[in-house]
């Protein structure tokens, strides 16, 4: 024996079938219960509204990833930003070598490789004050470009022409995009005080 859902759920707009074989009815009952998807989000939004903006820890999240949800007292989750955006951003770096960040080359990729912050600075820097000037591996020349006739500049014997350096641009840059989703939440995220700060 079956009847419809639509009838028992009334107003909250839930769909389905009961099947009331062996006593086992009370399953679309809970999802009765269930509130709408609609009324949880306009309940999560209204109470967003009156949440003071975390300017603080979003700085912080940028200065080093995670450390902002963990400024606020959400250890947990900031640890996870801290691994994933930061263990991107070095994997990028172990595949593609130190010279896939660089704000003069590829000034586009790095606008999103900033966002991990600091540590894109430093990984420029590095590239540029080591590996550029030669103080790190040897300068050679380049072939020619193309329909020019300039000098060909001089590389890095440590510089990566490959599809890995590619590779390893995209993981950096990707890595910075994360990390700003990560600090919109902490702009946002309640803070945990006392008991409720996680240990």
């Amino acid at each position: 024996m079956t009847e419809s859902g639509l009838d028992r759920c009334g107003s909250r707009g839930f769909f389905g079938v009961e099947f009331d074989v062996m006593g086992r009815s009370s399953v679309l009952r809970a999802y009765c219960s269930l509130p709408r998807v609609e009324d949880t989000v306009a309940h999560a939004d209204a109470s967003n509204l009156d949440e003071p903006l975390n300017w603080r820890a979003t700085f912080v999240g940028w200065i080093f990833p995670g450390m902002g949800q963990i400024l606020l007292g959400h250890r947990r989750r900031g640890v996870y930003a801290m691994t994933g955006v930061v263990g991107l951003f070095l994997g990028g770096i172990f595949v593609g070598g130190v010279d896939c960040v660089d704000r003069r080359e590829d000034a586009l990729w790095f606008y999103a490789q900033a966002g991990v912050g600091p540590i894109a600075f430093g990984a420029d820097w590095v590239n540029s004050s080591l590996l550029k000037t030669g103080r790190i591996g040897e300068l050679v020349d380049s072939p020619p470009p193309f329909m020019s006739r300039d000098a060909p500049p001089k590389v890095s014997t440590f510089k990566s022409v490959t599809p890995m350096n590619e590779i390893g641009t995209l993981y950096c840059a990707l890595a910075g995009l994360m990390n700003i989703v990560v600090i919109l939440d902490a702009l946002k995220r309640r803070p945990l005080e006392g008991s409720e700060r996680e240990e």
